[in-house]
């Protein structure tokens, strides 16, 4: 009796421990966080003051600081920490689904297959932003229609998952290989920047707010918390097959 409650007692000093670490990185992240975003917006070809920026977000025209925090630094700055927390969630996904801390989101071929459509949107079809953005969402629902159906029977087990993932992305990464080579040389740039990201083009207007939800975001919010419920239910659970 005792060795039970000795051992139940460790267990709760434990779980706190690891709570009280856990919101410890939590709240140094966010000042990290904090600091970063404050630094882009002071801090370029032009260094701005503190309350010079201040003013700026406030509504105030400083002559040269309105133009480029504005225009250029607070866009980017929004736009990275979007993508930062997008990269987040995906990869708590991958590695709760994979039990696998050190999953990749691209291990999967989810990734091949949104950047094998936007490939083919610029290439072949020449299309705008948002029909490129709609094709990579769709592309990426449907390969993991195709993941999970290649992976077959009614248990899902993560190493076949694995397996079917590593050639789907083999896969879309040859289509990507190919159209590269022989589609237009003149849409090539637009390609690598859509396939390597970049936040050089990002205007205000573009962003998720105050009144304008591209497809990803608006996916994604619904999406990814319903995701990571049932992900945590599957593996409390044990649903998954080793």
């Amino acid at each position: 009796m005792m060795d039970e409650n000795n051992s139940s007692s460790k267990k709760f000093v434990g779980s706190q421990r690891r709570k009280i670490r856990r919101f410890l990185s939590v709240g140094i992240l966010g000042v990290v966080l904090l600091g970063l975003i404050v630094f882009s917006l002071l801090y370029g070809r032009t260094i701005y003051s503190i309350s010079e920026v201040s003013q700026v977000i406030l509504g105030r025209f400083v002559p040269g600081a309105s133009f480029t925090i504005l225009t250029l630094r607070l866009p980017r700055m929004i736009a990275a920490v979007l993508a930062g927390f997008s990269f987040g969630i995906a990869g708590y996904i991958f590695q709760t689904m994979l039990r696998n801390p050190l999953a990749n989101p691209d291990i999967l071929g989810i990734s091949s297959g949104s950047s094998c459509a936007v490939v083919i949107c610029i290439l072949v079809f020449h299309t705008g932003q948002m029909t490129r953005s709609l094709a990579a969402v769709c592309a990426g629902l449907l390969t993991v229609i195709i993941l999970f159906g290649l992976s077959g029977h009614k248990r899902v087990a993560a190493t076949r998952i694995i397996v079917v993932g590593i050639g789907l992305q083999a896969f879309y990464n040859a289509i990507i290989s190919y159209l590269t080579v022989t589609g237009d040389q003149r849409d090539l740039p637009e390609t690598l920047r859509w396939l390597n990201g970049s936040l050089d083009s990002v205007m205000l207007a573009q962003l998720p707010f105050p009144y304008r939800f591209p497809v990803g975001v608006v996916t994604g919010l619904i999406g990814a918390p319903y995701l990571i419920w049932q992900l945590m239910v599957i593996s409390k659970r044990g649903g998954y097959d080793e």
